[in-house]
Formats: C-alpha cells, sequence, structure tokens
C-alpha cells in the first residue's frame, strides 16, 4: 500500500500489526540486550513498526497505534560500516524518534509552556544527532548508496521545516522564520535532485521511481506549503520556480499511479494560485538575465518578512494533513 501511495491503508494496516506486536508482548523487548539469532526477525518487525507507525500517524495527523517504548530503538542497532543495512536502520530510527516527539506537540496544541519547551529541547538534541549520523553515514557509505541518503537528506529538512512552523506558531520568532523558508528550499532542491537523476538514467522497469515513495509521499508537505505562502506574500521568483520544477518533476509519473496525480494536480493548484502574482517580476527578470541564463539569486532579504497580517501569518504556520486535503 506504501509503494502505491495510499497512505492512509497504509496506516490501517500498519495499526494492525502494532496491535499484533503489543498482543505479543513483543513491544517491551528492546531493552539494549541481544537477541538470539532466531529473534532477529521479531526485532526488524519492531523497527519497521516503529517508523512505519510514528511517519504515518505525523503524516495523517492522527495519534500513534504503538505505545511508547521504554527504550530507544535507534540505541539498540549496533551500526557496522561494512553493513549499509545497520546504518540505514539506526538512522531511519533516528528519524521515527524525532516524529514521534514531534507528534506530541502536534498532537497537543494546548499543552502548557514547560511541556512544549521540553519537547522542543529534545527535538533539537535528536536533530543535531540524525544530521551527525546523516552527514557520517553519506562518507562512509558505498557510492552507489548516495541517492538512498539524498532521501534522507530531504527527510531531514521535511521535519525541520515543520517543526519550524510550530516554533513560529508558538513563538513568532524571527530566528526560526528564517530556519522555516531556509528547511523547505532545502528539502525541495534535494528532491529537484533525485528528480534530475532519474532523467538522467536509462529507463527503469519500474513505474514510477521509490524514491518517491520515500521522500514527498511520507513526509508533510510542509516544505511546499511554506514555499507557496512565502510566494503570496513576497513574490519571490526563486521560490515560484522552485515549485514549479519540482511539480514538472512529478508531471512523468502521474499516469503511473493515482495517488502521484492527486498529488500533481493539487500542487499544480497552488502554483496557478500564485502564479499571477510573480508573472511580472519574472518577466523582469527573465529579460535581464546574463547569456549564461538562470534565474539570478535574491540580492537582498526582501523575502524575509516576520509578517504582522494576521491571517498570512496563520496561513504560513498552518499543516494541513493530508486527510483534510483529500490526499491520503
Amino acid at each position: 500500500m506504501q509503494y502505491l501511495g495510499n497512505m492512509s491503508q497504509s496506516w490501517l494496516l500498519v495499526s494492525a500489526a502494532t496491535r499484533v506486536l503489543v498482543c505479543l508482548n513483543y513491544h517491551t523487548i528492546l531493552d539494549g540486550k541481544s537477541l538470539c539469532q532466531p529473534n532477529e526477525d521479531i526485532r526488524a518487525c519492531i523497527y519497521w513498526c516503529y517508523y512505519l507507525d510514528k511517519l504515518l500517524s505525523l503524516l495523517l495527523a492522527r495519534p500513534a497505534s504503538l505505545p511508547r517504548l521504554k527504550s530507544q530503538p535507534a540505541s539498540s542497532v549496533q551500526c557496522d560500516i561494512s553493513n549499509p543495512s545497520t546504518v540505514m536502520m539506526h538512522v531511519l530510527l533516528l528519524v521515527a524518534e524525532v516524529q514521534e516527539l514531534s507528534l506530541d506537540i502536534y498532537l497537543h496544541e494546548a499543552a502548557t509552556d514547560e511541556f512544549t519547551a521540553i519537547v522542543y529541547r529534545d527535538l533539537d538534541d535528536k536533530m543535531q544527532s540524525l544530521r551527525g549520523s546523516i552527514d557520517q553515514a553519506i562518507l562512509t557509505s558505498p557510492a552507489a548508496l548516495h541517492t538512498s541518503w539524498i532521501d534522507f537528506d530531504y527527510g531531514y529538512f521535511a521535519i525541520q521545516t515543520h517543526i519550524s512552523q510550530h516554533r513560529l506558531r508558538k513563538l513568532g520568532s524571527m530566528h526560526y522564520h528564517e530556519q522555516c523558508l531556509s528547511s523547505a528550499r532545502k528539502a525541495l532542491t534535494m528532491l529537484q535532485y533525485l528528480q534530475s537523476t532519474v532523467s538522467k538514467e536509462p529507463s527503469s522497469p519500474e513505474p514510477f521511481p521509490s524514491f518517491l515513495v520515500w521522500t514527498i509521499l511520507l513526509f508533510p508537505l510542509s516544505p511546499y506549503f511554506v514555499l507557496f505562502y512565502n510566494v503570496v506574500s513576497t513574490s519571490n521568483v526563486r521560490d515560484f520556480i522552485l515549485m514549479k520544477d519540482v511539480t514538472a518533476g512529478l508531471s512523468r509519473f502521474t499516469a503511473a499511479n493515482p495517488c502521484i496525480d492527486k498529488l500533481h494536480h493539487f500542487l499544480e493548484s497552488l502554483l496557478n494560485l500564485c502564479s499571477p502574482l510573480v508573472e511580472p517580476a519574472l518577466s523582469d527578470r527573465m529579460s535581464t538575465l546574463p547569456q549564461t541564463g538562470g534565474v539570478a539569486e535574491n540580492s537582498g532579504r526582501d523575502d524575509i518578512v516576520l509578517w504582522t497580517d494576521d491571517l498570512m501569518w496563520e496561513l504560513f504556520t498552518s499543516q494541513p494533513s493530508l486527510d483534510r486535503l483529500g490526499l491520503a
């Protein structure tokens, strides 16, 4: 179901799997002690249930099915550089731990400031650990896995965007506004890179590239929403072109998957909404481009504006779930 892009059905299947896991009391065995070989399959089931439960629950804004584990799952994975799958599983679980904390603040908007501050502090620590693990993995993993780690980069920046949005809603700080925009741009740049690598590769027997399942279909659409709201507010040409390129990259696979087609149609509708706002500025820039082509970077910080308009502020810090958008 996940590969088909049907995340709502995926969540139902994962929820059923986690209930079985809990009934068998398997969720209590990650205590840091090594398991005997016959139980490695059980350990793998716990890892994947934990990962998918946290990511899909946040994606769809639903409560997690798996209870909070007594120990941190990532700490129970023994990373072996000679075995990239162990490194990848360690990072996957770090991502899930971050998403579990994100789900705490997302589903508890009325929580006390003290509770929120503690969760933010834990999130900062987790994000720092995740960034370090991804960077280390990129340096030590075989070149053939480079594209897989770009998937993780997208996930990292998408999570950072989502967290910054929530902090903006709570604190309204210029720092988190800048961080939100920067993370959103980096996330879509990673996705743009992945799309370009597919276009350069020989034709694949798969109807659409698997990285879509692990990136834009699995994480909240915060990066795209943030840039859309910024274009609406500031008519930022660079952000509009990035959104347009990413949306065009999805168009190649709309016939292969109805979920991608639905997502592409939705993103195109956002582009059509903000297109009239940037067309004059885009025409001006195209007429003044150097001979080498391309769109010049913004020379100033005109896009870094902490809005005082209540409606625009509410838009920028909102994150509709895929359920509410009818995309799940």
